[in-house]
C-alpha cells in the first residue's frame, strides 16, 4: 500500500472514531449535518498532514503514524483552546 494513501486511512479511521464517541452518543447521527463532515474534513487534513511531515523525519510508517495522530490532535486541541 502506498504511503499517502495508508496515512490517510489512519487518520480517516481514527477520525470515525472520535467522531463516533464524540458527546457519549456512541452513533453516527453526527453524518446527518453537513457543518460536522466540514470538522471531520479538518481533522483528517491535519492528522494527515502531520503524519506526512513526520515521515520526512522519520521514515518509520508505523511510528508516524501513531505520532501524527498525537500531535495532529494536540495542535487541533491548540488551535481550538
Amino acid at each position: 500500500m502506498k504511503r499517502s494513501r495508508f496515512f490517510l486511512i489512519i487518520a480517516t479511521l481514527f477520525t470515525f472514531f472520535i467522531c463516533f464517541i464524540d458527546e457519549g452518543y456512541y452513533n453516527f447521527m453526527w453524518m446527518k449535518e453537513w457543518g460536522n463532515w466540514i470538522a471531520f474534513t479538518i481533522y483528517v487534513f491535519v492528522m494527515y498532514t502531520m503524519q506526512e511531515l513526520l515521515y520526512k523525519i522519520l521514515k518509520n510508517k508505523v511510528a508516524v503514524s501513531i505520532l501524527g495522530i498525537i500531535l495532529g490532535l494536540i495542535f487541533l486541541f491548540w488551535l481550538l483552546g
